[in-house]
């Protein structure tokens, strides 16, 4: 530490070597200035580190040595008391936790509808039963359920043959929402099945029955209003069989008849909604 002046009693070098014995090894940029004014002693004390001054008038003694030392005593409280120490860094407030990633929501609903469908003049009633999944953000989804008719009659002859499709039905497509606030829905979906045909003849001397798998491949539109936690809806099908499924008989002559390859089945039904939440997408 630098000590200067004009003070003679107690002189400069006194004081210098009473704090070098009071604080021994202590080191500082700060610096004091010692002088005379009237009858006191005037301590400047310098901070490099705050750039503040700090005085002290301390009253005169009998005796230059108890000058110089009640002055070192006074600029050596001066440095412990931490005058010169740096202030210490403002606490920085603590990092924000990053954001959580937002939450992913999956939107599912499961349905099931009674089913119609006239064929050659007949109605037959059916019945379907779906899964529906949505992402939250979007409207792309996926469908997956089961479907089936009752019997129906394929005249051939003089009887008929009793035949019916039950399979399952695949889709993708994409879900529009319309009106004020959002609550009706249209899904248009383009669908693929595959079914297990099923055929019984009736009123020949000799009935046989048959099974064949069949494919297909279609479209569905269905509509319907969200009322709280379910959906009703209607729908309406179209379907096109990919492979002709021949009837054969025989009454005097060998006659055949080729089951409807194209078909559309009218549903009314009622789809449960909910929502899950999905883990969030892992950071690369």
């Amino acid at each position: 530490m630098v000590i200067s002046g004009a003070s003679e009693c107690p002189s400069v070098a006194a004081v210098q070597a009473l704090v070098s014995q009071l604080l021994p090894g202590y080191e500082s940029a700060d610096s004091v200035y010692i002088n005379q004014v009237g009858d006191e002693l005037a301590l400047e004390m310098h901070s490099a580190v705050h750039g503040t001054v700090f005085h002290r008038r301390l009253p005169r003694r009998h005796s230059c040595a108890e000058q110089a030392a009640i002055a070192a005593t006074v600029i050596a409280a001066w440095q412990l008391d931490s005058q010169s120490t740096p202030a210490p860094a403002p606490a920085q407030a603590p990092a924000a936790p990053p954001p959580a990633p937002p939450t992913r929501m999956l939107l599912y609903e499961v349905g099931a509808a009674v089913s119609a469908t006239v064929t050659e003049g007949t109605f037959t009633a059916g019945g379907l039963l779906d899964l529906l999944l949505l992402p939250g953000s979007q409207w792309v989804g996926l469908r997956l359920g089961l479907f089936g008719t009752g019997l129906r009659p394929v005249p051939i002859g003089l009887g008929q043959v009793n035949w019916t499709r039950a399979g399952l039905r695949a889709s993708a497509g994409y879900r529009f929402l319309v009106g004020a606030p959002k609550r009706w829905s249209i899904d248009c979906f383009a669908d693929t099945s595959v079914a297990v045909a099923y055929l019984a003849g009736q009123g020949f001397d000799e009935v046989y029955t048959s099974y064949a798998v069949d494919l297909a491949a279609g479209g569905s539109l269905r509509l319907g209003p969200r009322l709280g936690p379910v959906r009703p809806f209607v729908e309406l099908a179209i379907t096109g069989w990919l492979r002709p499924q021949v009837v054969t008989a025989f009454s005097g002559s060998l006659q055949t008849a080729t089951l409807p390859r194209v078909e559309a089945l009218l549903s009314v039904g009622l789809a449960v909604t909910g929502t899950k939440k999905r883990p969030p997408a892992s950071a690369p």
